[in-house]
């Protein structure tokens, strides 16, 4: 996916906030205006009370808001590409009722791909992390099995995202019977799609979750986030 030649284009037309910096850090450029009910300085201060450290945003260049073509081709809100985050404006996302809320989950969860990206050995050298993902893929499967639903053939061993695999669990079980599966296993639906979402899920429900028992659902995902967290000041990116 590449962003930098839209961005490029967009220049002449965005506009640095320059009051708006995440940890004083990180500019968001609007290339277009989120809604006029959307309160910039509430996200910003309510990420940086949960985050509280500026370490998590290593290597993070922008923000950007805009409406952007690879969002819109894969229905997503948010991306993280190659040192940026990109939001939608989400004027055009009329099945949603946008809120700061939203907003804040949408930029923790693609901090989480960054996290993943700076702190690649920490994470996954052990391959703990990818044994609980994968052991909790087959308890699910075997759930699968029982209601007679046919499986993709990797499901069991691949942890990295596929598109066979994605659409399975969006079209063939289709997210509201898939949560009704998942109950104590996965965080959530969209988690079970590969393992950098499995941690993007987690880092998002670790810092602005609220009902989601992490520590006993996810141990070892629960305790890779908490050490990061505690740590963040000794580790090198």
């Amino acid at each position: 996916i590449i962003m930098n030649s839209y961005i490029r284009e967009s220049q002449l037309k965005s506009k640095k906030i320059d009051n708006y910096l995440l940890f004083n850090l990180i500019p968001f450029i609007e290339i277009s205006k989120f809604p006029p009910e959307i309160n910039i300085e509430k996200i910003i201060s309510i990420i940086q009370n949960k985050l509280k450290n500026k370490l998590f945003l290593s290597n993070l260049e922008a923000i950007y808001i805009g409406e952007f073509k690879e969002l819109k081709e894969r229905s997503l809100r948010a991306l993280y590409n190659e040192g940026a985050i990109y939001l939608s404006n989400y004027n055009d996302l009329s099945k949603y009722k946008i809120s700061e809320e939203i907003i804040i989950k949408d930029i923790i969860h693609e901090i989480g791909h960054l996290v993943q990206q700076n702190f690649q050995n920490i994470l996954f050298e052990d391959n703990n992390l990818i044994k609980e993902f994968l052991f909790k893929r087959k308890l699910l499967k075997r759930i699968l099995k029982a209601n007679k639903i046919i499986i993709p053939k990797t499901f069991e061993t691949e942890v990295e995202y596929t598109e066979e695999i994605d659409q399975f669990l969006v079209s063939i079980v289709g997210y509201p019977l898939l949560s009704s599966f998942i109950s104590d296993i996965f965080i959530s639906s969209y988690s079970v799609t590969s393992i950098e979402e499995y941690f993007s899920c987690g880092f998002e429900e670790y810092f602005v979750g609220k009902n989601i028992p992490l520590q006993n659902i996810c141990p070892v995902l629960y305790d890779k986030i908490n050490y990061l967290e505690a740590n963040l000041e000794n580790l090198n990116v």
